[in-house]
């Protein structure tokens, strides 16, 4: 006597190779846009981690002169404000990538400790570069403004994150971009 539990299976018709073959390719492809679109996003990120990390960094140094926070070697000379010139591949501060260089200014003159920050491989500040950028203390500002564009990863598919600086002396992200702006000068378009 046969059980009726395995006449049922008997019965059952199962899936055919061709039909376990289309489907087991139609899972491989879904999986290979996820992770392609997975590794464009974390790329992504991460250059935008690098921007605001150079935000971060301007903020601090307008901090410091806001703060009128000046270095021994000024004594008893007013202190203007602090300097910042970014740089791609400068022998003498970044040879081996890009980076912002700050110095303290009294009564005109740059005095005092240079301090370096230096951006992650793979990212650079793209042209146009502005020249040396002054933060004032008390009142605030800076002498000149406009967009600065870190690019990420030197590829067909670069990344373009840009922070505006006011000439009030505000900081604030512009967040991606597809390409560079025009000129430095340039914060139309930035919220």
């Amino acid at each position: 006597m046969e059980l009726p539990l395995i006449k049922n299976i008997k019965d059952k018709s199962g899936m055919t190779i061709m039909e376990l073959i289309i489907a087991m390719l139609v899972s491989g492809l879904l999986l290979g846009y996820g992770v392609i679109k997975y590794l464009d996003f974390n790329k992504s990120q991460t250059v935008k981690n690098v921007g605001l990390n150079v935000k971060s960094e301007l903020r601090r140094i307008q901090g410091k002169a806001l703060a009128g926070v000046k270095p021994p070697e000024c004594g008893s000379s007013r202190l203007d404000g602090y300097t910042v010139d970014f740089l791609n591949s400068d022998a003498a501060y970044c040879p081996d990538g890009s980076c912002l260089v700050s110095q303290a200014v009294c009564s005109g003159t740059p005095l005092g400790d240079i301090s370096i920050y230096l951006l992650t491989p793979n990212f650079a500040f793209d042209p146009p570069l502005p020249g040396t950028l002054t933060l004032y203390t008390l009142a605030g500002g800076t002498d000149d403004y406009g967009r600065l564009t870190i690019r990420g990863y030197t590829n067909p598919n670069d990344y373009y994150y840009q922070i505006c600086i006011t000439q009030g002396g505000d900081i604030k992200d512009c967040g991606f971009q597809k390409e560079t702006p025009g000129s430095w000068a340039d914060c139309g378009g930035c919220p």
